[in-house]
């Protein structure tokens, strides 16, 4: 009985490290200061659009006609309260420069249904600290612009 006791004050220490970090990440995520991004606006002829900013807490890898997804810790609570989640585009090739943990991010796209059910963001602009990237379809092709600095790049 005495072993027993002990392995529950233990689990329940572990329980409330747990919860304490879980806790700090979130306040850490949204109570920071923020860079200066921009954010990132709908145009008012989009139907359905959404807008979100947070900071990055997942995403996952990039590749050729992959769709990378993007997960972040927002007060916007689109999927989930306190959390959005993303689908960017195939044409991202790689992961754009200031795109990884903690970093604060800008997206406005379009609100789907994601093949789980959940509510996502189908991301059509993406605004970091170091780029800005807005995709569409010009010419019938899907394609993603990128600028840094006021240059542009494809």
């Amino acid at each position: 009985m005495f072993l027993l006791w002990r392995l529950a004050k233990l689990v329940f220490r572990l329980a409330f490290a747990v919860a304490l970090i879980v806790a700090g990440f979130v306040a850490w995520a949204l109570l920071w200061p923020v860079p200066h991004v921009r954010p990132e606006r709908c145009p008012s002829n989009l139907r359905g659009c959404v807008v979100a900013s947070g900071r990055v807490a997942y995403h996952t890898a990039f590749g050729p006609h992959r769709h990378a997804h993007l997960v972040l810790i927002s007060s916007r609570s689109i999927t989930l309260p306190g959390v959005v989640t993303a689908e960017l585009p195939g044409q991202l090739l790689r992961a754009p420069d200031g795109l990884g943990f903690g970093d604060w991010v800008s997206i406005a796209g379009v609100e789907k249904i994601g093949s789980h059910g959940e509510r996502d963001v189908h991301v059509l602009w993406l605004a970091t600290a170091a780029v800005r990237i807005r995709c569409g379809r010009r010419s019938g092709r899907p394609l993603c612009e990128v600028r840094r600095d006021g240059r542009r790049a494809r």
